[in-house]
């Protein structure tokens, strides 16, 4: 029992943001009553659906156990430092009670006039981002029955968890690695500083995070171990991700094509192709619609392409004092205990191993997810038209954090007894 709810954790705290989202949405078109009980009936069959693909559980020999529940004691030490954050700041940090929660305010004061209030709020509360989170914190306030700084902490505790989760399901997919390897870099990676900070914080980089992560992970999970659930909760996943962030999109893009890679290669003909990107479909339209159906109604362009020139964008991609600057600060970021303690050299240093000892790279998805990611932001602060070290300083922590557990991830499986092969591990 405890094995099959370990494993099913990551997609259960997906299905919760799911619960959230739909319920505040649903309940802002139609009405409180209808708008809850569909969150909670979504919920339910999903949660169903879940439990049911999940196996019987296998016997843990006693060492293993011990490296399970040295994992289970570093995410409970993570939990507990979240909470702590939250008793002497509720509200969260400055993104959190400047911009998320307070656009989730503006809707949830404003009912009848929800969707005025996201798009023509003031510029500093970003009216161009997406409003998935807003919208998730505003349906567990209905839920709740009152405005309570509880949701915005549920909701990055939920991440974190997720996220947590999603590390030990990804090592376990991805290769023949030691169970005990595997829960001991969960462990390490539960109680890497600045994914506690960002989670107690209420960012919505912790969830975007998440929802990219996991959505990579089931996509692999149900498209090579052929497991419809996760096919859609994966396709879910990754529609979520672009509607949580502007930079969802590009996540998004990019798991999608690892996915089509994925069933181009591994699918036996061409029903199962078909099913596979039926699947995947089914998961992303709902989100890619809905924000699709936003941008048409939010006419504020992005603060990092407004008023730009292509003279000015060619003269900034072409200045080798601004490359500087930006290398500089990646080498501070990665090698800054304070915020990774030594995961970054360990992750440089599980590279250099890899390459070594087997000649090659294991878990190109990972490596590609984490190259195309910093590519994305290496190019942005480049052209932005903000002061490049004020927007570095303010912002290179949490980007540095979309891409941190994919390069963690492919770090730690650089360790594996074998290749990754073109099967997946069972979920027990």
């Amino acid at each position: 029992m405890v094995t099959r709810l370990f494993h099913a954790a990551p997609a259960i705290c997906l299905i919760l943001h799911i619960c959230l989202v739909a319920t505040g949405l649903l309940t802002l078109v139609g009405s409180n009553i209808a708008g809850v009980a569909s969150g909670l009936l979504i919920t339910t069959m999903l949660l169903w659906s879940l439990w049911r693909d999940i196996g019987d559980p296998q016997r843990m020999g006693c060492m293993q156990r011990a490296f399970v529940l040295w994992a289970s004691a570093a995410v409970l030490v993570g939990v507990c430092a979240i909470a702590q954050y939250y008793a002497h700041n509720p509200w969260g940090g400055w993104d959190a009670w400047a911009m998320w929660n307070a656009r989730a305010r503006g809707i949830f004061l404003n009912r009848t006039d929800w969707l005025w209030q996201l798009t023509h709020s003031m510029p500093k509360l970003h009216p161009d981002y997406p409003p998935l989170l807003p919208v998730a914190i505003v349906g567990g306030w209905i839920l709740a029955g009152q405005e309570t700084t509880v949701v915005p902490f549920v909701v990055g505790l939920i991440s974190y968890c997720g996220l947590c989760g999603t590390m030990y399901l990804a090592i376990g997919q991805f290769s023949r690695i030691t169970p005990n390897l595997r829960a001991a870099a969960v462990a390490v990676f539960a109680v890497t500083p600045h994914v506690v900070s960002m989670s107690a914080s209420q960012y919505a980089d912790v969830p975007i995070t998440f929802y990219a992560f996991f959505g990579l992970v089931a996509l692999r999970i149900g498209i090579i171990g052929n497991r419809r659930i996760y096919r859609i909760l994966g396709g879910t996943a990754v529609g979520m991700a672009a509607c949580t962030k502007n930079e969802g999109m590009v996540m998004a893009a990019l798991v999608a094509l690892i996915a089509l890679y994925w069933v181009l290669s591994h699918a036996n003909d061409r029903r199962d192709r078909v099913c596979c990107l039926r699947d995947l479909a089914l998961g992303m339209a709902p989100w890619l619609l809905a924000l699709w159906a936003y941008r048409g109604v939010s006419l504020v362009p992005n603060d990092l392409v407004a008023n730009q020139t292509v003279q000015n964008v060619f003269r900034n991609l072409t200045d080798p004092s601004r490359h500087f600057v930006i290398l500089k600060y990646l080498v501070a970021e990665v090698l800054c205990p304070s915020h990774w303690g030594l995961c970054g050299p360990l992750i440089v240093g599980c590279v250099v191993y890899g390459s070594w000892v087997h000649g090659r790279l294991r878990s190109k998805a990972m490596l590609l997810m984490a190259i195309g990611l910093l590519t994305m932001y290496y190019i942005v602060y480049l052209v932005t038209p903000y002061e490049l070290s004020w927007h570095l300083n303010t912002s290179l922590s949490r980007t540095m954090l979309h891409l941190y557990p994919f390069a963690y991830a492919f770090a730690i499986l650089q360790f594996a007894r074998s290749p990754v092969d073109s099967t997946v591990a069972p979920l027990v």
